[in-house]
């Protein structure tokens, strides 16, 4: 039997430095809410993620730790889509990990995600690949998520392709038919504010500063001088 997890945020307006939450979990027709409402601040570390902070992560494992604790806290999914034009329907959301993982079995449900981007006659690659549907059976959005850490950089054209990818997989069975889509940058403020052009290209921001109030592992990460 499939395990349904629905995210709810508070009515109020999304707050960059730190929205007001409410979550809610959605258990074989249970309803179970998290006790009472934190802000993002005093957000508990999902689970067994708290990582030292003397520890350093690849960039591939900070990856996973984003997308299985979206998968796994309601919390850490509500702020997530609250920084989002998804915002007003987080409480009726449910992340379809599962049916990605059903379409193209691997161990990772959230990654190697393909596409060749229209215009480019090249295949380019999302770092953390989710699909979200709107009650069920309703309509369906992506969040197509580059990952960065402060000391890496762009290759060429990659943050300008996030959108054409995106568009061109759009509609499509294959990538779960998801019918709108936002595009995503995951780093540092050091690595926004160097990369300013092309990090302008994405349509939401997510620093690692603030994904450290749930995950401890990303502010643990060296920063270069």
């Amino acid at each position: 039997m499939r395990s349904y997890a629905y995210c709810s945020i508070s009515s109020a307006p999304p707050n960059r430095t730190g929205p007001t939450l409410d979550a809610q979990i959605m258990m074989h027709g249970c309803s179970q809410k998290t006790s009472p409402t934190k802000s993002a601040s005093e957000a508990k570390p999902v689970g067994n993620l708290a990582e030292s902070h003397a520890m350093k992560h690849t960039e591939d494992q900070l990856c996973e730790m984003f997308a299985d604790g979206i998968r796994d806290s309601p919390e850490l999914c509500a702020w997530l889509l609250s920084k989002t034009k998804f915002a007003q329907q987080a409480a009726e959301c449910r992340l379809l990990h599962e049916e990605q993982m059903s379409i193209r079995p691997r161990k990772r449900w959230w990654r190697h995600w393909w596409c060749v981007v229209p215009g480019l006659g090249k295949g380019r690659e999302t770092d953390i690949f989710m699909v979200f549907e709107v009650s069920p059976g309703g309509p369906r959005f992506a969040l197509h998520i580059e990952n960065k850490r402060d000391s890496y950089k762009f290759n060429e054209g990659q943050a300008a392709a996030y959108a054409p990818r995106a568009q061109g997989m759009l509609n499509k069975p294959e990538y779960l038919s998801y019918s709108e889509y936002q595009t995503v940058l995951l780093a540092p403020r050091r690595f926004r504010d160097r990369h300013e052009a092309d990090a302008s290209l994405f349509d939401v921001f997510l620093s690692y500063e603030e994904v450290a109030r749930f995950l401890p592992a990303f502010g643990a990460t060296p920063v270069s001088n």
